[in-house]
This record gives structure tokens, C-alpha cells and sequence, in this order.
């Protein structure tokens, strides 16, 4: 069990590009998924560590929703790449449904 936890306020991740990688080597594979499936691990786990929905973790999410579609997007039947939109959309939607009309409408004011 963990015994201390430090925060910090400001980002402090930021992508590599690891040329051995699982990403650039598995060219067309299914093994490009994996981002996607961890993308979703993280988001259904928001709640359990009382993450809020915010305008930099919605950032980062777009971000990371971006690179995981070049990674899939080669993938064949185009099925593949339907679905993870599609999964990806629900969730975002789910999670940041609620923070975004907030955001919308004080824009519109």
C-alpha cells in the first residue's frame, strides 16, 4: 500500500517517441489498440481517485484521443476504427458531457 502520495498543480507528462516502441513497430497490427484500451482504463478510473473534469485534463484527453486514432487509424476492417471512435465519443460525452455545456454557456454569456 502505498504510505505517501506528492501532487503537483501543473502537467508535468509529456509524450516521447520511442523508436523500439510497441506503436512504431507494430505497424498494422491489433497490438495499436493498446493506447486506446489504457485511454479508457484511465478514464473509468477518473471517479475513483475524485478526478473532476477540467480544461486542462479535457485537453490532454483530446490529445491523447488524437494520437490513439493515428494509431489506429491504418487498422483493417475499418470496423476497427469505428468502433473506437465510437467508444471513445460515449465516454468523453459521459465523462465531460456536463463540464462542457458549463464551459458553452459561460462562453455564450
Amino acid at each position: 500500500m502505498v504510505q505517501t502520495v506528492y501532487t503537483l498543480n501543473e502537467q508535468t507528462y509529456k509524450y516521447r517517441l520511442n523508436p523500439k516502441g510497441l506503436n512504431l513497430n507494430s505497424k498494422q497490427t491489433p497490438n495499436r489498440v493498446d493506447s486506446f484500451w489504457v485511454t479508457i482504463q484511465i478514464l473509468s478510473e477518473l471517479d475513483k481517485f475524485g478526478i473532476e473534469p477540467s480544461e486542462s485534463l479535457y485537453t490532454s484527453l483530446l490529445q491523447q484521443v488524437g494520437m490513439n486514432f493515428k494509431r489506429t487509424f491504418q487498422l483493417k476492417p475499418r470496423a476497427i476504427q469505428y468502433a473506437c471512435f465510437r467508444i471513445l465519443t460515449g465516454i468523453v460525452n459521459k465523462k465531460f458531457g456536463d463540464y462542457l455545456v458549463a464551459c458553452l454557456e459561460i462562453a455564450l454569456r
